[in-house]
């Protein structure tokens, strides 16, 4: 699984849909952000860190995720500080972070409902939180069954 993660994390550096996503993320973040640099942001999910360069334009970046494997890549893109941790059950005080992130993860949990709530929990008054899901169940492949969506 190890060699799948270092896979993605340099997929992620040139592959169009990454760099397309990346684009639109930040395009929306910075909507609702303008200049903001100094928020505190938590990454659910954070993966590989493919997004650190996007949110690091906003303030320190803190990444949480279940594979252990994968938080030293996060680390070496640019997230400053990364624990391993689940979405249902989010390691952090409530109303802490201005921005919480979960890209692509929510199709993951079998209660997704009560990883809506934690990131509700530790977002402070008046904070973003940004999610993304996929969008077509069309696109429904056997890499989704591998990936373990629900």
């Amino acid at each position: 699984m190890e060699h799948e993660y270092q896979k993605l994390a340099y997929r992620e550096e040139f592959y169009w849909w990454h760099i397309g996503r990346r684009r639109i993320l930040y395009s929306i973040l910075y909507r609702f952000l303008g200049h903001s640099k100094n928020l505190d942001i938590l990454d659910v999910g954070c993966g590989s860190g493919g997004n650190a360069r996007i949110l690091g334009k906003f303030g320190h970046i803190t990444g949480v995720d279940t594979e252990k494997e994968v938080l030293f890549l996060a680390l070496e893109k640019g997230i400053n500080s990364v624990i391993e941790g689940k979405a249902e059950l989010l390691p952090f005080s409530s109303s802490k972070f201005g921005l919480v992130t979960i890209f692509d993860v929510l199709e993951h949990l079998p209660n997704d409902e009560l990883a809506i709530r934690e990131a509700h929990r530790i977002l402070e008054f008046g904070g973003l939180l940004l999610i993304t899901v996929p969008a077509f169940p069309i696109l429904w492949s056997p890499h989704d069954v591998y990936l373990g969506h629900y």
